[in-house]
This record gives structure tokens, sequence and C-alpha cells, in this order.
């Protein structure tokens, strides 16, 4: 059972902003969520080996879930999840494709993220998996405080970062780092964002390389 405090934080989170492309192993490998001709409410999810130029439908959103607010490619070639608004998550080994999905588990919030190692994934700052889903440990996240805004792990193990608002202050969000899968985070910048702006989080493809976004400004840091 969620913590009352939690699931409102990470609900915040839910309706800002959704994961909706993701990198895979492979240089110019990425997936992602777009319309089809067919059905452009519901949409698809899409494959492509050549940084976007080319993509292959490889299943219909309607087929899996209502909505799909997040998506995130394992390491392992072919892996794939998907974790639905009613915090079911799914797992693919086949890239995606029709008929390959695999119910994994429940109570898994929209912020997913893999890619790091093989069958790891990490469930918000809350827990993490190292069997492709199956399993999931929970991290205590000691030092967190506030309104959950994005996640993000870091190319090294055990590395993490999230950023997160206080209400009581108008016009600062703050940046967290752990060390350690979310068991401890400590502040570790502040920046000059209102409150309400939406921001996001995406590492790069070095030990401590990390970007961050302010989509009200379109200010990259």
């Amino acid at each position: 059972m969620k913590n009352f405090i939690l699931l409102l934080l990470l609900t915040i989170s839910t309706v800002s902003f959704s994961q909706q492309i993701t990198r895979g192993p492979d240089i110019g490998e990425i997936y992602f969520l777009g319309p089809t001709a067919t059905d452009v409410l519901y949409g698809a999810i899409y494959r492509s080996t050549d940084f976007g130029e080319t993509a292959i439908c490889m299943d219909s959103i309607s087929a899996l879930s209502n909505y799909i607010p997040s998506i995130a490619a394992d390491k392992t070639p072919g892996g794939l999840y998907f974790v639905t608004m009613s915090e079911q998550l799914f797992f693919s080994d086949n890239y995606g494709q029709y008929g390959s999905w695999l119910f994994r588990n429940s109570d898994i919030y929209v912020d997913i993220l893999s890619g790091r190692n093989e069958g790891e994934i990490v469930n918000s700052i809350v827990s993490h998996s190292n069997d492709y889903g199956i399993n999931f440990i929970n991290h205590s996240f000691n030092g967190f405080f506030g309104s959950l805004i994005d996640v993000e792990i870091d190319f090294s193990d055990n590395i993490g970062y999230c950023i997160a608002k206080n209400f009581n202050v108008a016009d600062t969000q703050y940046l967290f780092k752990s060390i350690d899968n979310y068991e401890n985070l400590e502040v570790i910048n502040k920046f000059d964002f209102a409150v309400n702006d939406i921001t996001e989080l995406s590492r790069g493809n070095q030990e401590g390389e990390l970007f961050v976004i302010n989509r009200n400004t379109n200010n990259l840091y």
C-alpha cells in the first residue's frame, strides 16, 4: 500500500508530462509513441533504428491500454516496458511487437526508467527491479522533500536524480542526487524556476552528464 503523501506527490508528476520517447541499446535506436493514420486518438508504439528518420509501428496502443503515459527501453536488445495509468507494468522481449507483451507488476508509477543495465527498471524514486520488473526492491528516499516533478538515472550504477518543488517557495525548484539507488538524497542545485513550471531531466552518455529543461521557458541547462 502506498503512503498517501507520496501518492499525492507523484500524482502531480503524472499530470505534468509523460515519457513518450526512449533510447534503445543500439546507436540510433529509439522507441516513441505517436498517432497512426487510422488511430489519431490512441496511436501506437514505434521503433526506429536510424535516429528517427524511418520508423516501424510495433503495436497499437488501443489494443494494449486506454492510455500509455510512459515507455522505457531495457539495455537488453528487444526489451521494452510500458506502464498504464492504472499502474500496471508490462514487458516485451521482442521490441514491443504485437503479441509479445507480458504483465510484470502493479503499483508502478509513470516515471519508469531503464537502459542502464540489462533487466534493470527504476520505479520513480520508490523502488527498482533487477529482473525485468518481476520483483522490486523498495527505496527509503531519505532527505527528499517537496512535490516530485521528474526523475532520471545516471549513466553509472546506483546514481539517480530527481527535481522537486515546494509550494511554499514560489520561485525555486530543487535538484536532488542519490548515489545509492534513492536510499538517500541531497540537494545539489536550486533553479530559479516558478513552482508551476514543468521541468524535465534527461541523462547523457557519460557519468555525471545530466540535462535539465524548463518547458515553460525553453531554457536548457
